[in-house]
């Protein structure tokens, strides 16, 4: 019997050996089977007991009331304990993938790089690049068109790897370039958290953009995108002062403006006079005469 033969036997044999000891093992197992049925039977009873203890232990657990999104919420010990192991648990997750996601941009900026490097670098380092820049191609058509044929496939060649590279950096670079702001975006909603609102997180960049032009000099285009978190909460912060100043300034203004004088018509009275003031403290301790003089100046 040859080899191979004699390898598929013993397949087959083993496959039969294998099929008795299972049919052993079934008749085995319906008995531990019915064995096993009967023991849950009398543990029943055991088990709903140990249930009873165990509710009656839960409902002894202290109560805690707790805020989950603006809600006050009451949770026992057990569930306090759960919900702090599944934040740590997501938390070290989250700074897993973050880790991931650093790396995986760092490697991507080390391949721009790399591709950035060898597109400047290309007509001095590949021969055919750098004849081929310097080749009157339509002249070597017309004056030898076999070495023309020759040569122009493998430059075109050449060519056509360069724009696929340059391709390939352009797409890391804008990749790099989405990502960069879109972690600069989180971070700067997690510092205000209303900026998350659309309409609002708009309303308060342009306010921003419109006093870095107006109190600093900057010109809209320069400040049409502001891709980073930390400039953006600066310049929210000179904004709040800069309208902080404006409104003391007009606080100021309003304390400081004179009242109208009133009118005085020509031949009128202004304000007592010293001899009337006079004439007032003799009626007030003089005689009765002095009385109806006074009151007689006033008529």
């Amino acid at each position: 019997m040859h080899e191979k033969e004699s390898a598929i036997m013993d397949v087959l044999d083993a496959d039969e050996e294998t099929e008795e000891e299972s049919e052993g093992n079934a008749e085995v197992e319906d008995a531990e089977a019915e064995e096993a049925v009967d023991d849950e039977n009398e543990d029943d009873g055991e088990d709903e007991s140990e249930a009873n203890e165990a509710d009656d232990d839960e409902s002894e657990e202290p109560v805690y009331t707790v805020k989950i999104r603006g809600e006050e919420v009451q949770v026992t010990q057990s569930e306090l304990i759960k919900g702090y192991s599944r934040e740590k648990d997501y938390t070290a997750k989250t700074d897993e993938v973050a880790e991931m996601r650093r790396t995986v941009e760092a490697e991507k900026a080390r391949y721009a790089e790399q591709l950035n490097t060898v597109l400047q670098t290309a007509q001095q380092i590949d021969p055919i690049l750098a004849e081929g820049s310097q080749i009157d191609w339509g002249k070597l058509a017309q004056e030898d068109p076999y070495e023309y044929t020759m040569k122009r496939p493998a430059y075109e060649q050449r060519i056509a790897q360069l724009n696929r590279m340059a391709q390939e950096r352009d797409r890391l670079i804008k990749e790099q370039n989405a990502a960069h702001k879109n972690r600069e975006e989180e971070a700067l909603i997690a510092a205000k958290p209303e900026w998350a609102d659309p309409e609002k997180g708009a309303a308060e960049m342009r306010a921003v953009r419109e006093n870095l032009v107006k109190q600093y000099g900057f010109k809209p285009e320069e400040v049409a995108t502001i891709s980073n978190h930390k400039f953006a909460l600066v310049a929210d912060d000179a904004r709040k002062y800069h309208e902080l100043l404006a409104k003391q300034k007009e606080v100021r203004g309003k304390k400081t403006t004179p009242e109208p004088t009133k009118s005085v018509k020509p031949g009128g009275k202004t304000g007592p006079s010293k001899a009337d003031a006079a004439m007032k403290r003799k009626a007030k301790n003089g005689s009765l005469d002095d009385k109806v003089a006074y009151i007689e100046s006033k008529l």
